[in-house]
């Protein structure tokens, strides 16, 4: 009924009128409570420190001893290592190891390598490398810079890029990106559009270079920066009310309604009370507002009401003669001889 009557990981027995506790490595007790002395034997070397643990221990040695029971010399006590070079003594045998600093080689790191000749060139983008004394230098190529020549120099801090043009740097040089209005080395030189750009003016439009761009005259109905907006001939309201205008090219039409005619629809249709007859075609003058009938094959007259007796019918001319229409008659005069 006591789930930790064994503590430290101990294992609970259960005995008659009680219990036992079987206990792990490093404790000991009734109930596993009390760590067992690993110093107790004094297994440190003489003029060491001793530290227990659980189930171990450690020694802390004194200046000069080195290993587990610090009963080895310590080889690093005389400081072999150079160059800065990290020492450790060797627990079994006592030797001393060098881990060296980079730059050096060899058992004590007195050494220099020669960081030019081993493996690739550690100076990049065509640099030239120098071995010196535990380390190498670069001289680098025009436009580059850094440890390792590894950096692009800016060129584009003095950049000479006019008129708003972009610097964009290059390798020791530069680009001027211009605006499109400019060209050349630094942008300085004026772009003629209009050559460049045939159909920047439009709908007949003419071009005519400027500095820094260009102008259009436009021909008579367009408008706009590249004569591409048709001047709307409807804006004044030209057409008679009641009529539609629609716009065209510098020009509109008026579309009539029932009973108007004319150019602006200004007229009455005289059309409009059927004067022509026999199907005649009735057209009115734009200008008086009077009709016109285009009279069919056999009809005569203002409103087409008349017969042409010469071609409706039976000829009426006989013995052969011609039928000729009293409008195209001409007098004959007979002259008679004495």
């Amino acid at each position: 009924m006591q789930p930790n009557a064994c503590q430290n990981g101990g294992t609970c027995l259960n005995t008659c009128n009680g219990y036992k506790c079987i206990c792990v490595n490093g404790w000991s007790g009734p109930d596993c409570s009390e760590n067992i002395d690993d110093c107790a034997a004094e297994p440190c070397t003489a003029g060491s420190t001793c530290i227990d643990r659980v189930a171990s221990f450690v020694c802390s040695c004194p200046p000069g001893k080195t290993g587990l029971l610090c009963h080895v010399d310590d080889a690093c006590i005389s400081n072999p290592c150079k160059m800065g070079a990290q020492c450790e003594t060797n627990p079994i045998d006592g030797k001393f190891i060098c881990t060296c600093p980079s730059g050096y080689k060899g058992r004590t790191c007195v050494e220099d390598i020669d960081e030019c000749v081993i493996g690739t060139n550690p100076c990049e983008n065509g640099g030239l490398c120098i071995n010196t004394e535990g380390s190498f230098t670069c001289t680098c190529a025009l436009g580059f810079g850094g440890t390792n020549c590894e950096g692009n120099i800016g060129d584009c801090l003095n950049h000479r890029c006019q008129n708003g043009a972009t610097c964009i740097d290059g390798v020791n040089t530069y680009i001027c990106q211009c605006p499109a209005e400019w060209t050349g080395p630094f942008c300085t030189d004026d772009v003629d559009e209009c050559r460049l750009q045939p159909n920047a003016c439009q709908n007949g439009g003419t071009c005519h270079n400027v500095h820094n761009g260009y102008n259009c005259v436009c021909v008579n109905g367009w408008s706009g920066p590249d004569c591409s907006e048709n001047i709307d001939d409807c804006a004044a309201e030209p057409c008679t009310a009641g009529s539609t205008c629609i716009d065209r090219v510098a020009s509109f039409v008026c579309s009539c309604p029932p009973g108007k005619t004319g150019l602006l629809c200004h007229v009455d249709d005289a059309c409009i009370s059927n004067p022509c007859k026999m199907g005649a075609q009735c057209e009115t003058n734009p200008i008086n507002g009077k009709f016109i009938c285009t009279c069919p094959s056999g009809y005569k007259g203002k409103t087409c009401a008349e017969i042409d007796k010469c071609v409706i019918g039976p000829n009426p001319c006989e013995n052969g003669g011609s039928p000729v229409s009293a409008l195209q008659v001409t007098p004959v005069h007979t002259v008679r001889h004495q």
